[in-house]
């Protein structure tokens, strides 16, 4: 659903608030144009969350170093896509390093195959 935009008129509230009413409305219709506008054309991790989307391509054997530049520590690292058909779930372990993510291992991959996953890094 669609949040319709909602405008503040001075002339919809009584005569007696009409004089410091304007200086309410303004900011307050400023927001709620903001905040339908926002939630209208969708929010999305790349514009508008501490997030990175990487793309990595990895095997079975690898733990590699994912570089991101979040505002803050790294709180999770979720597999959002694998270029290949996969078997099982993949889940990775990991723990935040300097400057970015320290994939220790990926669980549901098979042995010797490449995979080019996209991993959503969420800072918290």
């Amino acid at each position: 659903m669609r949040p319709n935009s909602v405008r503040f008129l001075t002339q919809d509230f009584p005569t007696e608030t009409r004089a410091w009413l304007p200086r309410l409305l303004g900011p307050l219709n400023h927001f709620m144009t903001s905040v339908s506008s926002l939630l209208n054309n969708g929010l999305t991790f790349k514009d508008h969350m501490n997030s990175e989307i990487k793309t990595i391509t990895v095997s079975s054997k690898d733990s590699p170093t994912v570089s991101c530049n979040l505002r803050s520590k790294p709180i999770g690292a979720l597999v959002i896509h694998s270029d290949q058909e996969l078997a099982s779930p993949l889940s990775i372990d990991w723990k935040a390093s300097e400057g970015g993510i320290k994939i220790r291992k990926i669980l549901g991959l098979e042995e010797n195959k490449a995979y080019e996953l996209t991993i959503l890094i969420i800072g918290g």
